[in-house]
């Protein structure tokens, strides 16, 4: 969430709080750094596989180069 905020009042008065990224749960997971905020502050990189786009991983172990028949 973001708000904005007036420094040039006496008070503090918050502006209406806004979402900045659709799922909270991104940058909030306990077991990895999946987030970055850009040197001005403007931006995140978030590290995420979105679910539409994932594939799965196959791994071949013991492989020789020659083809068997």
């Amino acid at each position: 969430m973001s708000v904005s905020v007036d420094s040039d009042r006496p008070t503090f008065e918050p502006g209406v709080p806004r979402v900045l990224l659709g799922d909270p749960a991104i940058l909030f997971d306990p077991d990895a750094h999946s987030y970055v905020v850009s040197r001005d502050g403007r931006r995140f990189l978030v590290n995420t596989v979105l679910p539409e786009f994932s594939s799965p991983i196959h791994i071949v172990v013991n492989w020789t180069p020659e083809r068997k028949r």
